[in-house]
C-alpha cells in the first residue's frame, strides 16, 4: 500500500470510478461529474483550493481523502481549517485498515501545510470508527429540522396517497398556528446571491453579526462567489433591513432531500437584539419554498442556535437525521476545547460541502 498526494491532472478518471463505487446513490447525478469536482476542489478561493491525497496498490486506487480550505474566526484569531469531504474506500478494501491508515496520513501532510484543524460532518455511522481510531472526537450533533408544508412525497413512499388531503389539511393548519406575522419596521429583499450579498450594507452586517459569535466561518464575498456557485444548482439570498441597515440574513436552494422536494435553509444569521426580523424572514422563505413547490423547509444547526432561532416557535419539527460535527486539532495553537463547544460555534450546512 502506498500513501501519496492525489494528481488529478493524470488519475481523476481512478477517482471518478472510486466516487461512484463509494457513493452509487450519486452515479449519474451532477455530484458524480467532472465539472462538480473540478468546482469543488480546484475552484474554492485559496491556495491551494485543496488537500487531496490516494492510497493505491499495484497502481490502482483504493482511498481517497480530500479537505477544502475553509477561513475560520476563533475567538480574535483567524486560521485555516480543512473541511474534510468525500473520503472513500474501495468495496474490494474495505475492513482493511485503508480508511484509518490513509486518514493518518493525510492529517500529518496537512499539519504540515499548516492547517490548524479539520472538521467533518459524517452522516454514515460506518465510516465514524475509522475517523476516531485516526484521532478524531465527537464535538456535538447537528440535528435537521423541518417546516412541513404539504404531505404529497412521503404519503405517496408510504403508500398512503389517500390520506393526503387529510394530511395536507392538518400541516396548514399546524402551520397557521406557527404563522411568521412580520413586524413593523423590517423591510426584505430577495434574491440572487451575487447580487444582494456583495454589497456594502451585508458586508457591513457580517462585519456586526461576526462580533457575537466566537468561533465562525469568515464569510467573504469571495467565497459565497464560490460556495454559491456548484454547477447545476441555483441559490436565493434574503435580506431583512430596519432603516437600511442589513439585520437579518438566510441563504436557500431547493433540494431533494430523502425523496422530499425541499427548500434548504443553508445559513441563517440575524443581529443580536434584531430577532423581531426572524417573522419577516421567514415569511419571506416560505412564500419562496412554495414558489418552488417544496413540501418542507429544512435546515441543519445545533440545539442551541435552534433556540436562538426560535425554529419551534416558527413550525419547525426536529428530524430523526442528525449529523455530527467531529473534530481533530493540527496545530498546537488550536486546542481542542476551543472547537469543540457547542456554544462557541455557529455552524449549518454552508460549513460543510452538503448543498
Amino acid at each position: 500500500m502506498e500513501f501519496a498526494h492525489f494528481d488529478h491532472r493524470e488519475r481523476l478518471s481512478q477517482r471518478q470510478e472510486l466516487f461512484e463505487d463509494a457513493f452509487p446513490e450519486n452515479k449519474g447525478t451532477a455530484l458524480a461529474s467532472v465539472e462538480h469536482y473540478l468546482w469543488k476542489f480546484h475552484h474554492a478561493p485559496a491556495a491551494p483550493p485543496s488537500y487531496e491525497y490516494e492510497a493505491t496498490e499495484d497502481g490502482k486506487m483504493l482511498g481517497y481523502y480530500a479537505a477544502i480550505p475553509y477561513p475560520y474566526q476563533l475567538g480574535d484569531r483567524n486560521v485555516r481549517g480543512g473541511m474534510v469531504c468525500d473520503v472513500m474506500t474501495s468495496s474490494q478494501a474495505r475492513g482493511k485498515g485503508v480508511f484509518t491508515e490513509l486518514g493518518r496520513y493525510a492529517l500529518a501532510e496537512m499539519q504540515a501545510a499548516n492547517v490548524s484543524f479539520v472538521t467533518g460532518y459524517p452522516i454514515r455511522p460506518e465510516v465514524m470508527g475509522g475517523h476516531l481510531r485516526a484521532g478524531w472526537q465527537v464535538a456535538f450533533q447537528l440535528p435537521m429540522y423541518l417546516r412541513p408544508l404539504k404531505a404529497n412525497a412521503i404519503l405517496k413512499s408510504k403508500h398512503l396517497s389517500l390520506l393526503t388531503p387529510v394530511a395536507n389539511l392538518a400541516i396548514a393548519a399546524y402551520q397557521a398556528l406557527r404563522a411568521a406575522r412580520p413586524q413593523e419596521g423590517y423591510e426584505p429583499s430577495v434574491g440572487a446571491p451575487r447580487e444582494l450579498l456583495r454589497s456594502r450594507s451585508f458586508e457591513a452586517f457580517v462585519e456586526e453579526w461576526s462580533k457575537s459569535v466566537r468561533n465562525h466561518l469568515v464569510k467573504s464575498p469571495d467565497f459565497y462567489d464560490w460556495r454559491l456557485s456548484a454547477p447545476g444548482t441555483e441559490y436565493r439570498a434574503f435580506l431583512v433591513y430596519r432603516d437600511e441597515a442589513v439585520v437579518a440574513a438566510a441563504v436557500a436552494r431547493r433540494s431533494l432531500l430523502h425523496g422530499i422536494p425541499s427548500f434548504a435553509l443553508l445559513d441563517l444569521m440575524v443581529l443580536k437584539g434584531e430577532e423581531r426580523a426572524l417573522p419577516t424572514l421567514y415569511r419571506h422563505v416560505d412564500n419562496e419554498a412554495k414558489r418552488h413547490g417544496a413540501e418542507a423547509i429544512v435546515t441543519m444547526m445545533s440545539t442551541l442556535r435552534a433556540r436562538e432561532y426560535r425554529l419551534t416557535r416558527f413550525g419547525f419539527l426536529r428530524s430523526p437525521f442528525t449529523f455530527k460535527l467531529i473534530v481533530r486539532a493540527l496545530s498546537d495553537a488550536v486546542a481542542v476545547e476551543e472547537i469543540s463547544a457547542e456554544r462557541d460555534w455557529h455552524l449549518m450546512w454552508i460549513d460543510s460541502d452538503d448543498l
